[in-house]
């Protein structure tokens, strides 16, 4: 009985042992089958590493996107004293552009992405953020892809006109030309294609954003408008929607309403919310009109939309809460800091209004141009005209100038600020401002 016993757990020790070889196997046999689906697919495996998207808080630490994670232009956590804008002690660093863009800066971590383009290519380049050293400059590869001759642009849109983004696995950037790609944090293209055409009077201008592996652009082409999501890893089509509007070159925010997070999108004639995992349409209000270039904001639990007015909208009851009808940007963007929305005209007109009613608070004319959204970084709210002239005023319901200063250059990008920097794009140079 003794040696039936031991027997009988001599065997049951050799099945333990060969079943647990040839689960080994299968995890070892899985992995290099994974491999190689990513060799075949033309994914970069480095970049295909680690978790697909990053946590909200690396997005709210960082600028990964045209005017931050949410799109509202607000970096709560940046802390910039107002001595680094009026003192040349507050210019850490300015480097060259290599190539013409409108396009704005993005941030993560110690890169700064910006992208530029010419008649025969199309570049991201990336900046050390604390040096300003050109860690690396890659231009867009489409074997066999003739890339359009672009005419009609604005000279503003330029060939590099839409804000790339980042998840900080890669950079994502896309060109009026149709070219479309990702690129790792070294460079190294991850991925490429071809969703030409983009023609719309003016050129193609919208911005990328990202929600978790999705890349999302926002195509309003008149009959060929939709939005797109695409796999970050790979770039293959997630979802199409196809969508009723007119040619614009707004660009889509991922933000908070009513405790969900949505894709919200504006577009002549429609104000749109998406589910972005989906691409399914949540609620669409018809309030616009004319040409639609402001990206869109949540304020007072409202979505404020900028056409020919500035509109506060309820997604709830479809209806407008209220409108406001002077100094209306036509190129920037709304920024707020909760209680209060701020507008930027392109003539030097601002406006305060409180958010909840679109009651005028106050009001300020600057000379010069502005092309540049306004952002606020803590409490203060941060102009720069066209020309470089750099105001800084604080967030309330006063107006008040806290400093100014002045930088040499054109300028029609937005700032992005990160930690205790600022990044501003010029027609030929990048510009780094902060506390050393």
């Amino acid at each position: 009985m003794k040696n039936f016993n031991c027997r009988k757990r001599q065997e049951l020790l050799h099945g333990s042992i060969i079943y647990f070889i040839f689960t080994a196997l299968f995890f070892i046999f899985s992995g290099l089958q994974s491999s190689v689906q990513a060799a075949e697919s033309g994914v970069n495996s480095n970049a295909a590493a680690g978790p697909q998207f990053p946590y909200p808080k690396q997005l709210e630490n960082n600028w990964p996107c045209f005017r931050g994670s949410n799109g509202s232009g607000v970096a709560p956590a940046a802390f910039i004293p107002v001595s680094c804008f009026e003192t040349e002690t507050g210019l850490l660093w300015k480097s060259p552009t290599p190539a013409d863009g409108a396009s704005s800066p993005v941030v993560w971590e110690n890169n700064v992405f910006i992208t530029g383009a010419t008649s025969e290519k199309s570049s991201v380049f990336c900046y050390n953020g604390e040096t300003g050293d050109l860690r690396w400059s890659s231009e867009v590869t489409l074997p066999g892809y003739d890339r359009p001759a672009l005419t009609g642009l604005h000279e503003d849109t330029t060939l590099a006109a839409s804000t790339p983004a980042t998840d900080g696995r890669c950079v994502y950037a896309v060109f009026p030309t149709g070219e479309l790609a990702a690129f790792d944090l070294e460079g190294k293209q991850v991925w490429a294609k071809n969703i030409w055409p983009l023609e719309n009077s003016f050129g193609f201008a919208a911005s990328l954003t990202l929600y978790q592996n999705r890349l999302i652009v926002q195509l309003d082409l008149g009959a060929r408008s939709k939005m797109l999501a695409l796999d970050t890893l790979t770039g293959k089509e997630l979802w199409s929607t196809p969508r009723a509007v007119h040619d614009g070159w707004a660009s889509p925010v991922i933000t908070g309403y009513n405790g969900q997070l949505q894709l919200v999108t504006c577009g002549n004639p429609f104000v749109t919310g998406y589910d972005p995992v989906s691409g399914k349409e949540l609620w669409s209000i018809k309030a616009l009109e004319d040409n639609v270039v402001s990206t869109p904001i949540v304020a007072g639990n409202k979505v404020i939309a900028v056409s020919s007015s500035v509109l506060a909208l309820d997604p709830g009851s479809k209806k407008i809460a209220w409108q406001f009808d002077e100094g209306v940007p036509d190129t920037t963007s709304p920024v707020s800091d909760g209680q209060y929305i701020y507008l930027l005209a392109s003539g030097g007109e601002l406006n305060c209004l409180e958010a909840r009613t679109g009651k005028k608070i106050w009001a300020h004319e600057f000379e010069g141009k502005f092309s540049a959204s306004p952002v606020i970084i803590g409490k203060i709210l941060f102009l720069l005209s066209e020309k470089g002239a750099v105001y800084l005023l604080a967030t309330g319901g006063e107006y008040k100038e806290l400093g100014h200063g002045e930088l040499k250059d054109d300028f029609v990008a937005s700032p992005a600020p990160s930690g205790t920097r600022l990044y501003i794009r010029g027609k030929t140079t990048l510009f780094c401002l902060g506390k050393r």
